[in-house]
């Protein structure tokens, strides 16, 4: 007894057969009877302006919760990716822990697996879509079917009329019997019936389902495809989000992050095309015959197709019993005819080879053509494939919609975290790349070179060569012989070719210092195949510099320049000696070092700098010197009369003071770049120009002009 009462336990289902439409028919029930704002309509009908607005006013809705939260993320990812403008919270975060890399890895996985998800429920609206697109199809070429035999029908009693009549046209009156003649006004009679019967088929029978069909297909390929590039998206953005976190690459990670903030928008205002989808499919199938019909704008004849009742009669009875009696009549009298035939000799084989026959043929494909056409008009299979894409829609197509409408929430709740949290990692990765280029411009790993640069630095002077006259109102009168006149500057500058570390044009060109008239200039090809290395550029670019300046004492050692600005950074610098510093030393000339680019130097960032001149600025100045948490002071900030947004950088490169350095450039200065170095950038590009255009690479280049 026990033994039977287990096994009888064992064989009890966990669920029902049908819990699939149990599931189904409970949401169709909650569906329908959902809250519907303006007392919208529950009955289906999409020629009801008012239940359609109702279906767009959930979409619109959508569409602006997240073009709201769209707006509100991207204020955050500008700010904290682009703008760099990070939270007290993520300054104070400590690099040293990956916990917060870990969590964001652990929740990019769940995003992308969400993502995926969907294609759950997509399956099961495709099914269901696939058994509707069947059925539609299968009953439009029944109806084409059913109109084809109809014609085919007219153009058989059309040539059995056309043989009666040729019948009595070819033989005298006294040679035919009655009978003929009967025979060809009962084949016109048999003729009409044809074309009746076809006139009722293209009235009565729609052509249009299959065209129906396909735009339902093209709709749901829509919203399919929009879903799919919103799910295969955030996946991959989520993949490479995690590889970016993993190799700690800021430039994917910040790619990722803009692809999954293109999907915000796409995925609520799917929330609201899933959820009126929802809706419209539970409203359809709390009814679905009487849908169906209104859908289909059905007649009574469509509808003895998709309801076939019990006891309804075929809608084109009348016609083929119409067409059926007259062609028997036809016939009798064709068999009549072909016995006369029989007892008349020549003339009766003439008129039964000739007419008789072919009309018996005829008719017998007309037989055929009728038995077909009453074989479409059988309701029970149209009835039975349009049931059974209705049973698909209302469960697999209302489970699917609904599951992709659920998948769309948790995707945009997921999509909202995961951006944040992304930021948040974003922000940490690039604290972290920023720090390590920091400790790199500090620590060389070449020993050599290092050593070099200690030595040189140790030879480094802060202080002016001489007492420099700069303009003729300077002059001293009290030691006129200590001071000297400043009467020629040099610049010197190089230019890369476009996409090329390695290939570039040095040049070097002499001003009057009181006119800024041109006196000298020279090009020299160089190639730099050493890898670029933080913190020591000069070992890279100072040989063509060197090489510039050789020539020139050896060419025209009158125009030797008094002082050289270059265009890179003297002692400021995050080892205390950069280009300018570096080249004035090698050749014990005064040096004017103007960056572009502000190194980070004693606790000093790009930042602090700009803070800088904001305040100087807004007091009027168009000069900050920067000092730095030392309190040392290493460089000056030139803005210009003009306000330029991005300054120069002007310091001390080697016998010079920073107080000279800031009156010669200011004095050189007609635009933002002193015009030494602005005319040698200005002349070096030309020649970079002059190569692209030509795509030829000199690599013997080594000019110079003299101008008198």
């Amino acid at each position: 007894m026990a033994l039977h009462a287990s096994s009888a336990a064992a064989t009890l289902p966990m669920l029902p057969p049908d819990y699939h439409h149990e599931v189904a028919q409970e949401l169709v029930a909650f569906f329908h009877g959902f809250y519907r704002f303006g007392a919208a309509p529950t009955q289906f009908n999409l020629d009801d302006p008012q239940y359609l607005q109702m279906l767009h006013n959930m979409m619109f809705a959508s569409l602006t919760i997240g073009a709201i939260v769209f707006i509100v993320l991207c204020i955050i990812v500008i700010r904290r990716t682009i703008l760099h403008i990070r939270s007290s919270y993520a300054r104070s975060l400590s690099m040293e822990s990956s916990s917060i890399e870990i969590s964001a890895v652990i929740l990019l996985t769940v995003l992308a697996i969400s993502s995926l998800s969907g294609l759950l429920g997509e399956a099961q609206v495709d099914y269901s879509a696939g058994v509707v697109r069947h059925a539609m199809t299968n009953t439009s070429r029944l109806f084409e079917s059913s109109q084809r035999l109809a014609w085919d029908s007219v153009n058989t009693s059309q040539s059995i009329k056309m043989l009666a009549d040729d019948l009595l046209v070819s033989f005298n009156d006294t040679d035919l019997p009655s009978d003929a003649f009967k025979m060809s006004g009962e084949a016109q009679i048999l003729f009409h019936a044809s074309k009746e019967l076809y006139n009722a088929t293209d009235k009565l029978l729609p052509k249009n389902y299959a065209e129906q069909a396909k735009d339902w297909e093209y709709s749901y390929f829509m919203l399919k495809s929009t879903t799919n590039f919103a799910i295969l998206a955030v996946a991959l953005a989520s993949f490479l989000s995690i590889s970016s976190i993993g190799w700690s690459m800021v430039t994917p990670l910040r790619l990722s992050i803009f692809i999954i903030l293109s999907v915000v928008p796409i995925s609520h205002t799917l929330i609201g095309v899933y959820l009126s989808s929802t809706m419209m499919t539970a409203d359809f199938c709390s009814a679905p015959m009487n849908s169906t019909m209104t859908l289909l704008h059905t007649t009574a004849t469509v509808n003895y197709y998709l309801e076939c009742p019990a006891n309804a009669s075929n809608p084109f009875v009348s016609y083929t019993d119409r067409l059926d009696q007259t062609k028997r009549l036809v016939s009798d009298l064709q068999k009549t005819l072909e016995i006369y035939a029989q007892q008349h000799g020549d003339v009766g084989m003439h008129m039964k080879s000739s007419f008789l026959d072919p009309i018996g043929a005829r008719l017998e494909e007309l037989e055929t053509q009728a038995l077909s056409f009453n074989a479409t008009q059988s309701c029970q299979n149209v009835s039975a494939g349009i049931e059974h894409a209705l049973n698909a829609y209302c469960e697999y197509g209302m489970l699917g919609l609904f599951w992709m409408w659920v998948h769309q929430i948790i995707l945009c709740l997921v999509l909202f975290i995961g951006v944040v949290t992304s930021v948040l990692v974003y922000e940490r990765v690039h604290m972290r790349e920023v720090r390590s280029e920091m400790r790199y411009q500090l620590l060389s790993t070449y020993e050599d070179d290092n050593m070099e640069h200690l030595e040189l630095k140790a030879r480094l002077k802060e202080e002016d060569a001489h007492n420099w006259q700069l303009h003729a109102s300077d002059a001293d009168t009290s030691a006129p012989s200590t001071q000297r006149p400043l009467r020629r500057v040099a610049g010197v500058d190089i230019s890369f070719l476009k996409g090329s570390n390695e290939h570039a044009c040095a040049s070097i060109v002499v001003l009057d210092f009181s006119t800024l008239e041109l006196l000298y200039e020279a090009f020299t090809y160089v190639s730099l195949p050493a890898p670029y290395i933080a913190g020591f550029l000069a070992f890279r670019e100072v040989p063509a510099l060197t090489k510039l300046y050789d020539d020139l004492l050896e060419r025209c050692p009158e125009l030797a320049p008094d002082i050289i600005l270059v265009d890179g950074n003297g002692i400021l610098h995050p080892l205390g000696f950069g280009l300018a510093s570096h080249f004035g030393v090698l050749r014990e000339i005064p040096t004017i070092g103007v960056g572009k680019t502000f190194l980070h130097v004693d606790g000093l960032t790009k930042g602090d700098a700009k803070r800088m001149m904001q305040e100087a600025k807004a007091a009027g100045e168009q000069l900050v010197k920067i000092r730095g948490a030392s309190g040392r002071v290493w460089a000056a900030a030139l803005c210009g009369p003009r306000g330029v947004q991005n300054p120069v950088y002007v310091s001390v490169g080697h016998h010079v003071t920073l107080d000279t350095a800031i009156a010669v450039v200011l004095a050189c200065s007609k635009y933002r770049v002193p015009e030494p170095i602005r005319q040698a950038d200005i002349r070096s590009r030309e020649v970079i120009r002059e190569w692209e255009t030509t795509g030829v690479l000199n690599t013997t280049l080594d000019r110079f002009t003299i101008h008198r």
